[in-house]
């Protein structure tokens, strides 16, 4: 698993894109914990919120206490909608910065738009 950087299918997704340009790459040491610097407490109680069965079945901690992810959790449908609108926000930000560098975007915008149109409809059914 930790060697998964040399093998063929890893080079070739390296060169699809520029964002996963570092999947040849080995996996980086000392980089446990960056999130702390890089999101702000209000987004890491948000994941922790969301994820936070996830995190403890994988049997990572939470930074915050849980009972303050519980109380975000509880806030309901208008939480979680914040949350996938910022997501796909962030997604078409992304698709949007990549449309011209990336040989394969237009391919990942068809398939994201499919998927949400296949959970919107099944979440009807």
């Amino acid at each position: 698993m930790l060697e998964a950087h040399g093998s063929s299918e890893a080079r070739k997704s390296a060169s699809l894109s520029d964002a996963w340009r570092n999947t040849d790459q080995p996996i980086l040491e000392g980089n446990s914990g960056r999130f702390r610097e890089a999101l702000t407490p209000e987004e890491i109680s948000l994941y922790e919120a969301i994820a936070s069965s996830e995190l403890d079945r994988c049997g990572y901690g939470l930074c915050r206490p849980a009972q303050e992810s519980e109380s975000l959790r509880a806030r309901g449908i208008p939480f979680r909608l914040r949350y996938w609108l910022e997501e796909v926000l962030r997604m078409l930000w992304v698709q949007w910065r990549y449309l011209f560098l990336d040989r394969s975007s237009l391919q990942r915008c068809k398939k994201f738009w499919f998927v949400q149109y296949l959970r919107l409809t099944r979440s009807w059914a």
